[in-house]
């Protein structure tokens, strides 16, 4: 029998946890059996704080060094955020499939949107405005066409916009 992987809690154990440090969202890859899957920790002090850890998985509540995580987990599509910007982003301790809400009959258009907004970020991290702009208007478009995805993916867009806007320089 394969070992178990604690899931299920890291987003909101994560966001709760993030004071004094930055909240990381990733994929990671399991490095037991390989699975690739949506991931949240704690990084603070040159250490990652996850939630398996601190139920006693993995290094235990004294976390990993950060090149021993990123070597074990293998982190891709990261994204990082302040512990200050918290109360603003309350979506976030929700994880990135959640915040979508639920899928429904409308999964692939869902998805459609999330890859959208997730292109959209990345384009402002690496600074290209031009990719960011269309990228923007190709995911409005496609919520335009209805019915909603929901508040949060609306929200998360928002905080997206306003940070592209404040990137990029357009007002």
């Amino acid at each position: 029998m394969p070992p178990r992987q604690a899931s299920g809690e890291c987003f909101p154990w994560a966001y709760a946890n993030a004071r004094g440090g930055q909240l990381v969202h990733a994929t990671v890859k399991h490095p037991i059996n390989g699975r690739r899957y949506p991931h949240a920790w704690v990084e603070r002090g040159g250490r990652v704080y996850d939630w398996q850890s601190s139920v006693g998985l993995g290094p235990g509540p004294k976390g990993w060094s950060r090149e021993a995580f990123y070597t074990a987990y293998r982190p891709t599509k990261i994204a990082r955020y302040a512990a200050a910007d918290l109360p603003k982003r309350r979506w976030l301790k929700t994880g990135p499939v959640r915040a979508l809400g639920d899928f429904g009959p409308q999964t692939n258009r869902l998805r459609a949107i999330w890859d959208g907004i997730t292109g959209f970020r990345e384009a402002i991290d690496q600074k290209n405005c031009r990719n960011a702009a269309a990228l923007l208007r190709l995911t409005e478009a496609e919520i335009a066409r209805g019915p909603s995805p929901g508040k949060r993916a609306l929200d998360y867009l928002a905080d997206e916009r306003e940070r592209f806007l404040r990137k990029c320089r357009i007002r």
